[in-house]
């Protein structure tokens, strides 16, 4: 038998008792087209003249008959994280996925 944990809390997930929910979180660097397929925001700003230009230059390179690879990327895509969270940090998660009203909170103490 699997044995499931919050991960925020630690707390055991019994099954058939407790609710466990799977929160999958995906990062990835805006500026690469998602599947392969181009939108009408990939195409903005076609008419800028340096776009044109680096086209000219791998033009240039092509008819040269130079090689042309690709830039290497500097890190690779992550995969995404799964993360298994019992009610009241689904809750919490839910209200706040970034914990940015958690961060703005200042907490005193009751001198």
């Amino acid at each position: 038998m699997q044995r499931f944990f919050c991960d925020a809390c630690t707390k055991e997930l019994r099954a058939g008792t407790d609710r466990r929910y799977v929160v999958r979180m995906e990062a990835r660097r805006v500026d690469e087209v998602a599947d392969g397929k181009l939108t009408a925001a990939d195409l903005d700003g076609q008419d800028d003249p340096d776009h044109i230009d680096a086209m000219d230059e791998l033009l240039a390179a092509a008819d040269d008959d130079t090689e042309l690879e690709p830039t290497p990327t500097t890190a690779a895509t992550p995969e995404p994280v799964e993360y298994d969270l019992c009610d009241g940090c689904y809750a919490r998660f839910h209200a706040d996925p970034l914990g940015l009203d958690r961060a703005r909170k200042l907490f005193f103490s009751a001198n």
